[in-house]
């Protein structure tokens, strides 16, 4: 096996970008999104009440627990829908924690769709955000080109 390290010393320029995210999506000619804003984004519903969903964020998640701020307050022990994307957890709230931006809410999950990453997807994500990394950073600094978004 033939394993070839590239060593790029990181530099200040303002030709570089600003977080990999930002370089990845420059380069595939994508707007840069903010993760915690697009991936965390979710509805939250009370089951049984009937005024709606309303938006909120999750901050942390597992396959029995979920913790979500929600601008509604809600009773301990209700038990709420929450939506994000193609996933789906169904909990009963045991906390809820008044904040500035809303209300805590932690829940145990009792069911869902949920399936996390397993490691080595995990680790293969990080090793492909890594390389396209170097890849782009050879780009700039040997080539001597931005990277740029294609113009349609």
């Amino acid at each position: 096996m033939l394993m070839v390290v590239l060593r790029v010393r990181a530099r200040s320029s303002g030709r570089l970008f600003v977080s990999e995210e930002s370089a990845h999506a420059a380069a595939l000619g994508r707007p840069s999104r903010n993760k915690h804003e697009e991936s965390n984004c979710a509805t939250v519903l009370a089951l049984g009440d009937e005024e709606g969903q309303s938006p909120c964020h999750v901050v942390s998640l597992s396959r029995s627990k979920i913790q979500i701020v929600s601008s509604r307050p809600v009773r301990a022990d209700a038990q709420l829908q929450v939506q994000r994307g193609d996933e789906c957890f169904v909990g009963t709230v045991q906390q809820v924690v008044a904040r500035e931006d809303g209300y805590l809410l932690k829940l145990d999950v009792f069911a869902s769709n949920y399936r996390p990453p397993s490691p080595v997807a995990l680790v293969l994500q990080a090793v492909t955000r890594g390389l396209l990394s170097v890849l782009h950073q050879f780009a700039v600094r040997v080539l001597g080109a931005e990277l740029r978004p294609r113009q349609h």
